[in-house]
């Protein structure tokens, strides 16, 4: 490269620099040209390109360290997060993560795997209490349904004892099916609510449906409807609810069936009321009641009062009630007295 500044040329070849002055002398040109070799300046450039390996060669290796120190205790929340639920199993499930303090998106994180193991524990244990009462309650019926047909074909003589030994054999049967009906409706009013499907409908017609249901199962039931609007309030939209239709007609349909059963009469007297906040619906009976000691326990599985010699049943239509009443946000409520009657009360936010 060649630069000129007035009379004087520069140019480099290799390291080596040169110069070239234009002088005058009697009319006649004259170039003084002298060469040199920066010595010193090469030095200064071969040990700054020194320098600059080096603070590059450090800088990768601090960037590098303080990354994975970094990355380490950003993802150490999360390692911790996938150990713990590593150790959490099937035997187990009451186990939860630790909740960290700050709330950030692990507090956030945690806090949804807990919530989700809360759905499994509770769907677990409902299975397996579920699989425990099928293999406990069906023991009986089908013993006895066994035992009846041992029994048939070891001792019975006449036509008349095979009758016999076949309509026991039938009701054993029946009681099993009206057993394994009535666990699976508990199954099913044991399911998460978010897996259960609800809809718009109205609630005078699922007790409709429900009367109708068991007047043709049982002809000589006697179930009455009283629809207790007030006049302010006489608008048909004032039944309409949010909610599963099939669950409800068979939480109505046990009310109505209990209340016909422990009565006398057979009778069921059913009051519809309709508020502004919400609806509440009456099964009122006059049969033999509930006694006080019997009530606090009235709603748990498989439990039998002491009225339990008048009719025979398996101890789960209640807890089907209250368990169905409360995933609709519902509140089931009993006023009995022995001998008198009871009135079971199921009240339901108005949906309006």
């Amino acid at each position: 490269m060649i630069r000129s500044d007035k009379n004087r040329i520069f140019w480099q070849r290799g390291d080596r620099q040169y110069i070239a002055i234009q002088l005058s002398s009697n009319g006649e040109k004259y170039y003084i040209i002298g060469s040199a070799v920066d010595v010193t300046g090469k030095a200064h450039i071969s040990e700054f390109k020194k320098d600059i390996i080096i603070i590059y060669i450090s800088s990768i290796v601090i960037i590098f360290i303080i990354g994975f120190l970094f990355s380490y205790y950003t993802l150490k929340p999360l390692k911790d997060i996938i150990l713990q639920i590593r150790d959490i199993s099937e035997h187990n499930l009451n186990k939860r993560l630790d909740i960290p303090k700050a709330k950030d998106e692990i507090y956030e994180l945690t806090e949804t795997f807990n919530s989700t193991f809360n759905r499994l524990e509770k769907s677990f244990n409902n299975h397996k209490q579920f699989v425990t009462t099928i293999s406990h309650e069906f023991r009986t019926p089908l013993s006895t349904l066994i035992a009846e047909l041992e029994l048939a074909k070891e001792l019975n003589v006449t036509l008349d004892d095979y009758k016999l030994s076949i309509d026991n054999a039938l009701q054993d049967a029946n009681d099993a099916s009206e057993l394994s009906s009535a666990l699976l409706d508990f199954a099913r009013a044991s399911y998460d609510v978010s897996q259960i499907s609800f809809t718009n409908l109205r609630l005078d017609e699922i007790l409709a449906e429900a009367k109708l249901a068991l007047l043709q199962k049982n002809a000589g039931f006697k179930i009455g409807i009283n629809y207790m609007s007030n006049a302010s309030d006489d608008d048909e939209n004032n039944y309409d609810f949010y909610g599963n239709p099939y669950l409800l007609q068979v939480a109505f349909s046990n009310l109505i069936e209990n209340a016909c059963k422990y009565s006398a009469d057979k009778s069921c007297h059913i009051e519809i009321e309709t508020q502004q906040e919400h609806i509440k619906i009456h099964f009122i009976d006059h049969g033999i009641g509930i006694s006080e000691k019997d009530l606090s326990k009235i709603f748990d599985l498989f439990y039998r009062g002491s009225n339990k010699s008048f009719e025979k049943g398996n101890g789960i239509g209640l807890s089907i009630v209250k368990r169905i009443v409360e995933i609709h946000e519902g509140k089931l409520t009993i006023n009995s007295e022995v001998s008198k009657g009871s009135v079971f009360t199921v009240e339901f936010p108005s949906k309006n």
